[in-house]
């Protein structure tokens, strides 16, 4: 599970969710079974549930990069 808030986040949420797909697209050509379940929104920002912790770790390295 990655969990992204705070006012950017906010500001930002299309240009974030966008970022996220596009992480999973690239990471599922490797690895099949590695899949966004679910993107939740939150007051500040949105929690994404994946099928497995590394998806969710090379999401929050893309989020950190950019």
């Amino acid at each position: 599970m990655l969990h992204v808030g705070g006012a950017f986040a906010a500001l930002h949420h299309a240009d974030l969710i966008g970022l996220v797909r596009n992480v999973e697209e690239r990471e599922r050509s490797n690895h099949p079974l590695n899949r966004i379940m679910s993107i939740e929104p939150e007051e500040n920002g949105f929690v994404v549930e994946t099928t497995d912790g590394e998806l969710a770790q090379a999401l929050g390295r893309a989020l950190h990069k950019a």
